[in-house]
């Protein structure tokens, strides 16, 4: 159709306009009746069939101009959709709580083909992967670069060690002026190029380096101040070198000896947990000694028990009174005021849940002995 403006003809189709011009094209044409014009005068003006002028005219009488502004087109929120909103609930849900081989997928992450796969197999409903995009937005879900978790992580003992073992650890570190350290193993490497540089869009920066690679093995920790200490080394983590980085943070006034035994064989644990093991040990060592003194760590396979192999942590503290040697596997049993009782019940259930048992020796003034025992593997033949 055509309307005229200031005489002159315009071809345009109302349906095509915006919804707000609409409505001001509504508003006009009605202004224009109320003014005195005919209604076809206000049709051609607007370029609409004078039928049309004449609903509006009669909206505006009964709801007033607001009205003129229309109704929202097409299918209302929610409406027509290929999923119910409990299947949209039930679909939600089931992502958010797993990956999808933990459903029986052969994904590994969740992508829209994943979600599909998986809308089919809960209701039968196929959907084209721009849909499932749609779906997936609706839902609140983004796209993210997953974090990696071990499997063998156990969540509940997470918890409690953040809301009940760590807060005492704190507290004891300030009671005592000690520092907390995270220690953890990593590399060095001269191919790495994790920063960012500004540059013109298309033009990508161009680092210069050597095209011989070297790295470096490093273990490090680091408080929550801030303060680093680390250690480079060559090869692969291994007892000796773990032992030279425990002796640099024990201190100046302890001296740590370590005595290795020969032809011991092999056993089998977790790395991780044995080092945590000591780690225990070796902390009640140093609060045995305020004052210094030595702190000796012995491997040894003892003639007496075969298919046994001994780890002694010992020191020359002030010794353990007998009444408090016989609990002191016990969790949450402590003689110290800031304790947890924890360090050594935890040392206690590795030990156990490697096959093996913890005994100790204390003589009051002269030091304490702890013996870690574990079953040897069956030598190769």
């Amino acid at each position: 159709m055509s309307y005229y403006i200031a005489g002159m003809a315009i071809e345009r189709d109302f349906r095509k306009l915006a919804p707000a011009t609409q409505a001001e094209l509504r508003r006009v044409a009605v202004a224009m009746v109320r003014a005195g014009r005919t209604r076809i005068e206000a049709a051609e003006t607007v370029g609409v069939n004078r039928r049309f002028v004449g609903q509006w005219v009669k909206t505006a009488e009964q709801a007033g101009e607001a009205a003129l502004a229309g109704r929202h087109r097409g299918r209302r929120p929610g409406e027509q959709k290929a999923l119910s909103a409990a299947q949209e609930e039930g679909l939600r849900s089931l992502i958010a709580w797993g990956c999808p081989d933990r459903f029986g997928l052969s994904f590994a992450l969740w992508t829209r083909q994943a979600v599909r796969a998986l809308i089919v197999r809960e209701t039968g409903v196929w959907l084209t992967l721009p849909v499932v995009g749609r779906y997936l937005r609706a839902w609140g879900f983004t796209a993210q670069r997953p974090m990696r978790r071990a499997a063998e992580r156990r969540e509940e003992a997470v918890r409690a060690w953040l809301e009940s073992t760590y807060p005492a650890i704190v507290r004891k570190a300030k009671t005592q002026g000690c520092e907390i350290h995270w220690a953890d193993e990593t590399g060095l490497s001269n191919q790495a190029n994790y920063g960012r540089s500004f540059a013109p869009r298309g033009q990508t920066p161009i680092l210069r380096r050597p095209a011989r690679r070297f790295s470096q093995s490093m273990i490090s920790s680091l408080t929550n101040q801030g303060k680093l200490r680390f250690m480079v080394y060559q090869g692969a983590l291994n007892t000796t070198i773990f032992l030279n980085f425990l002796r640099r943070l024990i201190g100046e006034t302890i001296e740590l000896k370590v005595l290795h035994g020969r032809d011991l064989g092999q056993v089998k644990a977790d790395q991780g947990q044995l080092e945590q093991v000591i780690i225990n040990l070796a902390v009640n060592a140093r609060d045995a000694m305020p004052a210094g003194g030595t702190l000796s760590i012995e491997t040894k396979a003892p003639a007496e028990e075969p298919g046994v192999v001994h780890l002694r942590v010992a020191d020359t503290g002030v010794g353990i009174p007998p009444a408090v040697l016989a609990r002191i596997g016990e969790p949450f049993f402590t003689t110290k005021p800031d304790g947890t009782g924890l360090g050594l019940a935890v040392t206690y259930t590795v030990v156990r849940e490697h096959g093996g048992t913890v005994s100790a020796q204390s003589e009051a003034g002269r030091g304490t002995a702890f013996t870690v025992s574990l079953p040897m593997m069956p030598r190769s033949r």
